[in-house]
């Protein structure tokens, strides 16, 4: 399936579910090793989920009801603009004083408490029913 952009079939990707997982302690074990190099750039291994930037739309991603625990990286890093981010919806983050919640476009604001992790999730992931540690 494709999107035709200027005489250009450009790829859509739709229909992901990232649903009722235990993500714990990402980047901590053979991934955040200093010699595991099977990733583009160094840092995404040490994070909890990753979506690559893209600029062509595409179909749904919902990530619903996942535990994330501890990441070495961010809970969440994307570079997906707003109108492609996945729809967040009732997940748990937990992650390390100062360590980054999520890493969005470049931007990765840290929190202190539990407030600004649920600042954070529901103002950039619209994940409005987060649960927090």
């Amino acid at each position: 399936v494709g999107v035709h952009c200027e005489d250009e079939v450009m790829p859509e990707i739709g229909g992901i579910t990232i649903k009722d997982n235990d993500i714990l302690y990402s980047g901590y074990g053979w991934s955040g090793d200093e010699h595991y190099k099977c990733c583009w750039g160094f840092e995404y291994p040490e994070n909890a989920i990753t979506f690559w930037d893209d600029d062509y739309h595409h179909g749904t991603y919902l990530v619903e009801n996942n535990r994330m625990y501890v990441s070495k990286g961010a809970l969440v890093h994307t570079y997906l603009t707003e109108n492609n981010l996945p729809i967040f919806k009732g997940n748990t983050y937990v992650q390390n004083l100062n360590g980054e919640v999520v890493h969005y476009c470049g931007q990765a604001p840290t929190a202190q408490s539990k407030e600004q992790v649920e600042r954070i999730c529901s103002g950039i992931l619209k994940d409005n029913e987060a649960v927090t540690w």
